[in-house]
């Protein structure tokens, strides 16, 4: 296995997987991005051709292809591999899963057969007859019932339980797949879904991650989806997404709506690059899963965005990630995509291709809801208006919309741009801490680990004149003293160039990281420029020495007192004649 792991790895470049999802610039001998993985607004985030490894110098993620594709898409190692293989058409030969894998892996399985389960109940059991006239109600074909995969669970209290574990599941795999729970009196289980029809949720390569079931009548909740489990997780999900994802490529754009039927009907009438939010809050994980799609979305949701804080979180989130957003408004008469695109399809095309930019529609709100001929209204339109026009991170954009306010409230420019310093931004911007979107500070080098990044990304005989100057007693880290003698032996040899990979072969653990992480740190344009790069060396391994040479001081002052305590004069004698030349060393680098 640990072969295949590596084939794996010599087949898969790592700049063309990163780059699938974020793009990258070249940076020298690397690449260089945003992190995928934190905001920032400098790129710190490095990815190697020569190591094939990752790292972020923000948020301090770091690895190889298989920790990339963990991060990004959620998953563990042992699904990251299979998928890894796949693109590579490498067999993999049996491997012992961890039990986290195995419980996913399990419940996949449970899923998929509750798939089937409920699919053969809606189309072919008399049982779903109920929900079959249901669907024919509102228009749905069966081409979409398929492509949907939709279901309908029976009104009964186990027979979901008992299928399942007539094919030898455990009850426990049922409970963890969220599909039946314990009554509390005697701990018997009963299906959570009943009665309802049945969304299932597909993920990656088309598996089922989790359900959604809807009730056929007015009951209340509507909607009831089963709880997070290892295989789901609702805020990282986008319902549709694996049946629009290439639709929405072709078309670089995507349409975001809320609950399932609103994707369904739109799909159906011809609409395809139109996924669900499962509410009008956008979190962070699905601006990111869509940001790799297309940097173009459209929302189209039931309630009312203006007034919908969630939703300008969501809004705020989406446009710091780079995304361009537009909103679709519906015509009064319509209460959501699902209902136009069943009753008037040419209509709801017709909408989607008028949608406006989100700051526009937030101007045509405010002034819609509030008299702009009284001054009371123009102060509520200021109000609402001039928090969303800060937030706005393009200068250029945010100043068009001054102009604008000012023109259309008819006050002078300098008026709203003295209001709009005093207002704070949006009050939900203050709420980021439940998205886990957070500042990071950037990771630095210390100076030995500073120096022999320098050294790495110099000529060669710089480089060699470098680490002749240096010694042993300049590193106080055993990890980066180790990684000196490593290249002092390295570049000791007839070498006319560094081989990068080559040297990480020779390294194991510890060392093999801080390789990676010097290698892949970026030092702007130093390199690019000899003479300030020699002069940037000659520096910093000067500082070296000099904090090598207070190091040894101290230790031999430590020496001369306990050989003061203990009376040996003959220790004291040499290690004060050692403190003395150390110490003109010192003054003489000072």
């Amino acid at each position: 296995m640990a072969d295949q792991i590596q084939e794996i790895k010599s087949k898969v470049d790592i700049v063309d997987l990163v780059s699938g999802y974020v793009p990258l610039k070249k940076a020298g001998k690397n690449y260089k991005a945003l992190c995928p993985f934190h905001k920032e607004k400098t790129p710190s985030f490095m990815v190697s051709p020569e190591l094939q490894i990752f790292k972020c110098f923000g948020c301090g993620r770091g690895g190889d292809i298989y920790a990339f594709l963990q991060e990004i898409e959620g998953m563990e190692f042992g699904e990251a591999l299979r998928i890894l293989a796949e693109r590579t058409g490498v067999k993999l030969e049996s491997r012992r899963p961890s039990p986290q894998e195995e419980k996913r892996k399990q419940i996949l399985e449970v899923n998929s057969l509750t798939k089937e389960y409920f699919g053969y109940i809606l189309t072919k059991h008399r049982v779903g007859e109920r929900a079959r006239d249901y669907l024919n109600k509102r228009g749905i074909k069966k081409e979409t019932i398929e492509t949907f995969g939709l279901g309908y669970a029976p009104d009964s209290w186990e027979s979901l339980a008992q299928f399942l574990r007539s094919k030898n599941y455990p009850i426990t795999a049922l409970l963890a797949a969220g599909l039946v729970r314990l009554r509390e009196r005697d701990k018997t289980p009963y299906d959570f879904f009943r009665g309802r029809l049945i969304f299932p949720f597909f993920g990656h390569n088309k598996r089922i991650i989790g359900f959604a079931g809807r009730t056929l009548g007015e009951d209340e909740p509507k909607y009831i989806n089963i709880g997070e489990t290892p295989a789901f997780r609702k805020g990282s999900f986008l319902y549709g997404l694996e049946q629009a994802k290439t639709e929405i490529k072709k078309q670089n754009s995507a349409i975001v709506v809320e609950g399932p039927f609103d994707v369904i009907s739109p799909f159906q009438s011809g609409t395809q690059n139109i996924v669900g939010s499962q509410g009008t809050a956008l979190t962070l994980d699905q601006i990111k899963i869509l940001k790799r799609y297309t940097p173009n979305i459209s929302l189209c949701y039931d309630t009312d965005l203006a007034g919908d804080a969630a939703a300008k979180r969501g809004i705020d989130l989406a446009e710091e990630r780079g995304l361009n957003v537009k909103v679709i408004t519906l015509p009064n008469e319509y209460k959501d995509p699902d209902e136009i695109a069943q009753k008037d399809a040419a209509l709801w095309k017709e909408v989607v291709d008028s949608a406006v930019s989100v700051y526009d529609f937030f101007f045509s709100s405010a002034f819609k809801r509030h008299d702009v001929a009284k001054p009371l209204g123009k102060k509520q339109i200021a109000a609402e208006l001039l928090p969303i026009i800060k937030a706005i991170p393009d200068e250029i954009e945010r100043e068009h919309y001054v102009q604008r306010l000012a023109l259309e409230l008819e006050v002078d420019e300098g008026v709203v741009r003295s209001a709009m310093e005093k207002t704070g931004r949006r009050e939900e911007r203050g709420e980021r801490r439940e998205e886990k979107e957070v500042e990071v500070k950037e990771e630095k080098l210390g100076l030995e680990e500073y120096v022999l990044a320098l050294v790495l990304h110099s000529p060669l005989e710089l480089a060699q004149k470098t680490l002749h100057k240096l010694g042993k007693g300049d590193f106080g880290n055993e990890t980066t003293l180790g990684l000196f003698e490593e290249l002092k032996s390295y570049f000791s040899g007839r070498k006319r160039k560094l081989d990068i990979k080559a040297l990480g072969g020779k390294l194991g653990g510890k060392g093999k990281d801080l390789l990676g992480k010097i290698y892949l740190w970026n030092l702007g344009e130093l390199p690019g420029q000899e003479t300030k790069l020699e002069e940037e060396i000659e520096g910093a391994s000067r500082l070296l020495k000099k904090r090598g040479l207070q190091r040894e001081l101290k230790n031999l002052s430590l020496k001369i007192k306990d050989a003061e305590l203990m009376g040996d004069k003959r220790t004291l004698e040499s290690a004060r004649e050692a403190f003395q030349k150390v110490s003109q060393q010192l003054a003489k680098i000072s």
